[in-house]
């Protein structure tokens, strides 16, 4: 998998934990339970690992600083993904 991640932000993290108050977390795969979630954007999920060291390298080559106002939040179930509910943020 190749994904983008955001600089750290206290703020996004304590709205995963706010959220994460109302889960159960034996329903919550280990990867995105508070405290071992890392904010991500996916941008490939099924680089063969033949590809994944030049998949890392022209990630690397595309390094963009930009900003993105996040105002949904998704409740999902995977695999396959799919959305249980969805949180408008404010």
């Amino acid at each position: 998998m190749l994904w983008a991640r955001p600089r750290s932000d206290d703020a996004l993290l304590e709205l995963h934990a706010k959220l994460h108050r109302n889960l159960d977390p034996a329903i919550c795969h280990e990867h995105y339970r508070v405290g071992r979630w890392v904010p991500h954007c996916s941008l490939a999920t099924k680089v063969p690992s033949s590809e994944a060291k030049a998949a890392i390298e022209w990630a690397k080559q595309k390094q963009l600083e930009f900003s993105v106002e996040f105002d949904t939040a998704d409740l999902v179930q995977f695999p396959p993904v799919a959305i249980d509910r969805e949180y408008r943020l404010r």
